[in-house]
């Protein structure tokens, strides 16, 4: 996935970045994993 954002960053001007977080439920059991991705905005494309 870093080579991904690297030549996202070197092509188009975006930072992408992404975060990880494994999700339990309250007796501990894993309950799946939610991930976050984030997108620079260039505004001069706007």
């Amino acid at each position: 996935m870093k080579e991904f954002y690297n030549l996202n960053k070197k092509y188009y001007k975006k930072d992408f970045s992404a975060d990880i977080q494994d999700l339990f439920g309250e007796e501990g059991r894993p309950l799946g994993t939610k991930v976050t991705i984030r997108i620079s905005r260039n505004e001069e494309s706007l």
